[in-house]
């Protein structure tokens, strides 16, 4: 059983230490190593094709980190107030949220944004006499940003819901006993008590919208993402540029996972 996890634990890591090795190959191809070199590194950091991708994902990241943390810390501490039913259909709405297959929502948030944008440019156009409203609206960061935090929120609900099963009643009960109001217990009892969860759910949203592609590649439209970028290029051939490029993002997405999975400890710990 352990031969046969570790064979698995191999095929799923081995192509992954390849691309790393030869990120810093010398050599302009990937079909042998030469030497240790930093000069694809410094050649992908110059590209400002590249830099304008890692841009728009940096952007595009951490605007859907702290929509799903805001949204998503709401529902999960609303869910406090309402009956069984009603979280009960909550949660399992939001379970298939997470469930529903990428390239699904990517293609109904296609599909969204598209009859949206025809629609309101023909309403804006006929109301203000403006022909040129039909390029008011356009794919792009707005459009990557809204379709990420739809299965984001999802993942902090169901986070921030974990930790607040934790909570402790007799804490809200003491502090309405100090004739402390909903909302000072909020803030001095309930904020605090949730914040790495709030944090971990936060820095897991960044990694997952940081390295989505399938939804990101339906409404990017000019402004790719750098995933999206790299799938582009790759139909040129797989260059140390490139690998250069997956090695700086599976960095990221390693550092703020870690990260995520402190916080979450932590909040366990704590509990």
């Amino acid at each position: 059983m352990r031969s046969f996890s570790l064979l698995i634990f191999l095929f799923l890591y081995i192509p992954v230490v390849v691309i790393v090795v030869f990120s810093f190959n010398a050599a302009p191809n990937v079909s042998s190593f030469t030497g240790f070199s930093l000069s694809w590194y410094l050649k992908a950091y110059s590209n400002p094709l590249a830099m304008e991708a890692l841009l728009n994902s940096t952007i595009i990241a951490v605007s859907t980190a702290l929509i799903s943390t805001g949204v998503g810390s709401a529902v999960a501490i609303g869910l406090l107030g309402v009956s069984k039913t009603t979280r009960a259909i909550v949660q399992g709405s939001m379970m298939i949220g997470l469930a529903i297959p990428g390239i699904v929502i990517g293609l109904a948030s296609l599909v969204f944004f598209s009859s949206t944008f025809s629609g309101g440019e023909r309403l804006i156009a006929y109301l203000a006499g403006w022909p040129e409203a039909t390029k008011l609206f356009s794919f792009g960061k707005p459009t990557v940003i809204a379709a990420h935090s739809l299965f984001c929120t999802a993942l902090v609900v169901e986070i921030v819901l974990l930790r607040l099963r934790q909570l402790n009643p007799t804490w809200l009960e003491a502090s309405s006993d100090l004739y402390a109001t909903r909302s000072e217990s909020l803030r001095r009892v309930v904020l605090p008590f949730l914040t790495p969860a709030m944090m971990a759910g936060g820095l897991l949203s960044f990694v997952l919208s940081f390295d989505e592609f399938i939804i990101a590649f339906f409404v990017s439209g000019a402004k790719p993402t750098l995933p999206v970028y790299m799938f582009a290029s790759v139909k040129r051939g797989v260059t140390p540029e490139l690998n250069a490029i997956a090695t700086t993002t599976l960095t990221v997405s390693i550092l703020v996972s870690v990260l995520a999975y402190v916080m979450i400890k932590r909040s366990q710990y704590k509990a």
